[in-house]
């Protein structure tokens, strides 16, 4: 598993609206300390981040890791957004 690089903010134009930036690997994400952390104060289920992550890159090819956006709106729903694999130089 990767490290969660994490970054909590609210966005300026939208006080309702926070996010959590995490990089995580395709189709294997599993609950784990790293993510309980991140995701726990949030209450966010854990077990269901992961299925729907897992779900929406299954279509990857190959175990990449990936710069994902979790936003969180306050009655407790979220969605997931996924950015390009990130590229090492």
């Amino acid at each position: 598993m990767p490290k969660s690089i994490v970054m909590v903010r609210l966005d300026w134009w939208n006080m309702d609206r926070d996010y959590i930036k995490l990089r995580l690997h395709a189709k294997v994400v599993k609950p784990n300390p790293a993510i309980n952390v991140v995701l726990g104060p949030k209450k966010i289920n854990v077990h269901e981040f992961c299925k729907r992550f897992n779900e929406l890159t299954n279509s990857n090819n190959r175990s990449e890791v990936l710069c994902v956006k979790v936003y969180l709106y306050s009655d407790k729903s979220y969605d997931i957004v996924i950015g390009n694999p990130q590229l090492l130089v």
